[in-house]
């Protein structure tokens, strides 16, 4: 397909959990963002927005944000 995906957003909180918003230019679905986001680890839960342009990513992060080249902090304080 042709479609265009935009992966917005990385949180990371100390569960080890992550979010990904996923915007894309037409209607996506639950496949479409499993497809997009297979690297990224196991998904808890997808959440499409009512008209399924854009989709809320629940997952574990099995890698750091790093292996995916998003920029995360280099040094945490805890």
């Amino acid at each position: 397909s042709s479609m265009t995906i935009t992966i917005l957003h990385h949180l990371k909180d100390p569960l080890n959990r992550c979010l990904l918003i996923v915007l894309a230019d037409s209607e996506l679905d639950e496949k479409d963002c499993s497809e997009t986001l297979l690297h990224y680890g196991t998904r808890k839960k997808i959440e499409l927005t009512s008209n399924c342009l854009a989709a809320f990513v629940d997952f574990e992060c099995e890698h750091t944000p790093r292996a995916f080249g998003l920029g995360g902090p280099k040094n945490v304080s805890e």
